[in-house]
C-alpha cells in the first residue's frame, strides 16, 4: 500500500475543497482551471464552499429569501414564580409594600412589579436583578469589565433587544450576553449562528446595562456596518459579495433576528459584520417590530420589572 505523506494529503483536501462547489447550477465544478480563469477562487456561505462570484451571488441571494423573515419569540416559561411573590418569599420586600406596589401598577395601567418596587423605594435595582436571575434561573452579573471592549454584535442590535457581551472566553468560544429583564433567546441564537459560539445569558442590573451600552455605542460609530432601510435582498447580496471580495473573505455567515439580517463575513482573523434593518419596503420582507423601535433606556428601564 502506498503512503500518502500528511502534509500532501492535507495539501489535496484543500484542493479538493477549492474544486468542489455546492451550486448544482454551477458550469466550472469539474474544470479547476476554468472556474479559476473565469473568476478565481471560492468562498463558503455557512460552510458550503461556492464559486466565485457567479455561483457565490446566487446561492447568497437564495440563502437571503430562505431566512427566517421573524424568529418567533421564545415564550416565558409557564412555571415561573412572579417576580413580586418571589421577592416577598426571599424576605425582599413585606406583604404591605407589594400591595401597594400591585396598587400603584392596577392605578398607572403600565409598568412591571419590579419598575413600581424600584419606583417606590421599596427596592434597589440589585435585588431586582438578583431576583430576575433566579425567576429566569440564569447567572447574576454584579459589574461589566471597566475598560470597554469592541463587540462582535452589531450595536443596533444589541440596542434593540436590551442586551451586552459581558465576557468571551475564547478557549471555548462561550460568550456571556448580559440582560435587564426579559431574556431573548431568539436574539442569543442569532448571536450563536453568526460568530459560531455559545450564547449564555446572565442578569444584570438596568443601570449596569444602561452604561455598559453607553460604552459600546462610542466604540460602535468606528466599527459597525449598519445599512438601513435597504430595499430588497438583492441589494444585501451585492453589498455583502462586494464586502467579501474586498477583504479576501474565507467564510460568510447569515442570521436573520427581529426585522433585522446579519452578515458576517470572515477573512482569517479579520471580519466585518454587516447589519441590514427594515427590509421590504416594498412589502416583500422584514420589518422591525414596533416595540424594537421604543426608544433604547426606556425599554431597558420597563423590561427590569418583570
Amino acid at each position: 500500500m502506498i503512503r500518502v505523506p500528511a502534509k500532501l494529503a492535507s495539501t489535496l483536501r484543500k484542493w479538493k475543497e477549492i474544486a468542489v462547489c455546492s451550486d448544482l447550477e454551477c458550469k466550472y465544478s469539474r474544470a479547476l482551471v476554468q472556474r479559476f480563469s473565469h473568476g478565481g477562487g471560492s468562498i463558503q456561505i455557512m460552510g458550503k464552499r461556492y464559486c466565485f462570484p457567479n455561483c457565490f451571488d446566487r446561492a447568497l441571494f437564495r440563502k437571503l429569501q430562505q431566512l427566517p423573515a421573524q424568529r418567533d419569540a421564545v415564550s416565558a416559561r409557564a412555571h415561573r414564580v412572579p417576580l413580586g411573590l418571589l421577592m416577598l418569599s426571599r424576605g425582599e420586600v413585606d406583604a404591605g409594600q407589594l400591595q401597594k406596589a400591585l396598587q400603584a401598577q392596577r392605578q398607572s395601567g403600565s409598568g412591571y412589579i419590579g419598575e413600581w418596587l424600584l419606583k417606590l423605594g421599596f427596592a434597589h435595582e440589585h435585588q431586582i436583578a438578583s431576583a430576575l436571575a433566579a425567576q429566569w434561573s440564569c447567572p447574576i452579573l454584579r459589574a461589566f469589565p471597566q475598560h470597554p471592549q469592541f463587540s462582535p454584535v452589531p450595536f443596533p442590535l444589541l440596542e434593540a433587544f436590551g442586551m451586552a457581551p459581558a465576557y468571551y472566553i475564547e478557549r471555548t468560544k462561550t460568550m456571556y450576553v448580559a440582560f435587564a429583564g426579559r431574556i431573548e433567546y431568539r436574539a442569543l441564537l442569532c448571536i450563536e449562528e453568526a460568530l459560531q459560539c455559545h450564547a449564555i445569558p446572565c442578569m444584570t442590573s438596568t443601570s449596569a446595562l444602561a452604561g455598559a451600552l453607553n460604552r459600546m455605542r462610542e466604540i460602535s460609530v468606528r466599527t459597525d456596518h449598519y445599512f438601513e432601510s435597504v430595499r430588497s435582498f438583492e441589494e444585501i447580496a451585492r453589498i455583502t459579495s462586494s464586502y467579501a471580495d474586498t477583504l479576501g473573505a474565507e467564510n460568510v455567515q447569515l442570521t436573520a433576528c427581529g426585522g433585522f439580517v446579519w452578515c458576517r463575513v470572515e477573512a482569517g482573523a479579520n471580519a466585518a459584520s454587516l447589519l441590514f434593518s427594515r427590509i421590504g419596503a416594498e412589502g416583500t420582507g422584514l420589518a422591525i417590530p414596533v416595540h424594537h423601535t421604543a426608544p433604547p433606556l426606556r425599554a431597558l428601564s420597563a423590561s427590569a420589572g418583570r
